[in-house]
C-alpha cells in the first residue's frame, strides 16, 4: 500500500459528509493496522459515518458508509421514584427497539423488557421486586436509578 493518510467523515444524511478527523497512514506496509478516533459531537439519532483512505499519490478510496444510532442524548426518566407496584421508562424521544435492563445491586438481572418501534415510554411490573436499590440500564448505555419500596 502507498497510505498516506486517513480522512474520517461524518454525515447527518448519509450524503453530504463533512471531515471530522485524520490518521496518518503506515505507508508502504502489509501489516494490519488498528487506527481509532472518537467523535466527541454526534448528532441525536442516526449518523453516518465512512473513511477516505489517500495515497502519496493523491489516489484515494472510500469505504463503505457504516450507520450508528446515537442515543447517548437521549432524555430518560423513571417515575415514580420510589416505585411501588409498576414504573415508567420515559423518553422525549422515540425509544425505537431498545432494551431496558433491571439490575439489583449486587448486579443480578432481574427484568428485562423491549421497547416498540414507536414507544415514547415503556411501564414495567415491579410488584414483584424486593424492596431495595436497582438499577435501569437501555441497551444505549443509559442507565438509571431506582428504588423500590
Amino acid at each position: 500500500m502507498n497510505n498516506e493518510r486517513f480522512e474520517i467523515e461524518h454525515s447527518i444524511n448519509g450524503q453530504i459528509f463533512t471531515l471530522i478527523g485524520t490518521a496518518a497512514g503506515k505507508g508502504i506496509s502489509t501489516e494490519t493496522s488498528s487506527y481509532q478516533m472518537v467523535h466527541y459531537n454526534p448528532e441525536t439519532g442516526i449518523n453516518y459515518y465512512r473513511l477516505k483512505q489517500i495515497d502519496y499519490d493523491g489516489n484515494y478510496d472510500y469505504s463503505e458508509i457504516v450507520c450508528i444510532r446515537n442515543y447517548l442524548d437521549t432524555d430518560i426518566s423513571v417515575y415514580p421514584n420510589p416505585v411501588k407496584e409498576h414504573m415508567t421508562i420515559n423518553s422525549s424521544n422515540i425509544l425505537t427497539n431498545q432494551q431496558f435492563l433491571v439490575y439489583d445491586a449486587t448486579g443480578r438481572q432481574m427484568y428485562l423488557s423491549s421497547s416498540r418501534e414507536s414507544d415514547y415510554a415503556i411501564s414495567i411490573n415491579t410488584s414483584t421486586l424486593e424492596t431495595g436499590i436497582y438499577y435501569i440500564k437501555l441497551s444505549s448505555g443509559n442507565i438509571r436509578k431506582m428504588v423500590k419500596l
